[in-house]
């Protein structure tokens, strides 16, 4: 009798676990009919919060020009908290985006190993990845390439540089849209993938002199990172500057101008055309 009522237990469990499984699938088929998809956002903020709601801005303002399908973003607060998606519920997201840090990937905080391992495992199940700043170094360190302080020094305030031919016709169907020449996005970091630190399989999409790799992408269309912060506006290079600036972080060469630095903020920048990138690049 106990082994019986031990088999009908585990028969119980087992059905329970598969109903839970097909409500969950059949929950996923019913939002992605109704065009919804669904974003994890992995947040390396420390005190948390911030990016989470640039992206959400970001990407409202293109769909004030764009068709986008709605999209839903669903926070974990990695560095704060120590969060991260359960695998069992990887199938609920359409794609995963590791946002800035503070942090250099090669800092020894808990978390950033936390990372490093969800990185490694989205990208051998081919879940979609997208990695900005940060998120840009800790894909290439992940992947056996190479992240480092720039020995070269920060980048700061809008950047432009030149995607090169390859590049730029995989952005553009991405898109749908034709690539700018030049591309520009609002920078603040002193950490970077060298040029030799692109892991094997992905493509660099072009460079700076202080920065060679700006952005890369796997060909396939599983992982698409940016150095740059499309989700940074004037207001928000404003606030990095007096932080960054401010407390001596960053030191300008004798003989710059800082106030004529400053006043670069203000120069436009095409954040339209890389948040459409990414869009499209999670099924917007």
């Amino acid at each position: 009798q106990a082994a019986a009522g031990a088999a009908v237990g585990l028969a119980v469990a087992v059905g329970w676990v598969v109903y839970r499984r097909r409500a969950r699938h059949a929950a996923i088929e019913r939002r992605r009919a109704r065009g919804v998809r669904r974003l994890a956002v992995i947040n390396c903020r420390p005190e948390g919060g911030g990016y989470p709601d640039m992206f959400s801005k970001l990407f409202d303002a293109v769909a004030e020009t764009r068709r986008l399908r709605p999209l839903e973003l669903v926070v974990f607060e990695a560095a704060a908290r120590r969060e991260l998606p359960p695998h069992h519920e990887w199938d609920d997201f359409d794609a995963f985006l590791v946002t800035g840090s503070v942090r250099g990937v090669y800092d020894t905080d808990a978390w950033i190993g936390d990372v490093r391992r969800l990185v490694r495992r989205l990208v051998d199940e081919r879940r979609k990845l997208v990695g900005i700043c940060f998120g840009h170094q800790i894909v290439a360190d992940a992947l056996g390439g190479r992240a480092e302080a720039n020995p070269r020094g920060w980048e700061l305030g809008p950047t432009t540089f030149e995607p090169t031919a390859e590049a730029a016709k995989w952005l553009s169907r991405l898109a749908g849209s034709a690539c700018p020449l030049r591309l520009t996005l609002n920078y603040s970091h002193g950490d970077w993938v060298p040029p030799d630190g692109v892991p094997e399989g992905l493509v660099c999409v072009g460079g700076t002199d202080v920065s060679p790799v700006q952005a890369m992408y796997d060909p396939e269309g599983r992982i698409l990172t940016w150095q740059g912060h499309p989700e940074f506006d004037v207001a928000t290079m404003n606030e990095v500057w007096a932080r960054v600036v401010g407390n001596g972080v960053v030191r300008w060469p004798k003989g710059v101008d800082e106030a004529a630095a400053r006043e670069e903020l203000t120069r436009p920048t095409t954040e339209v055309f890389v948040a459409l990138c990414v869009a499209r690049f999670i099924g917007l």
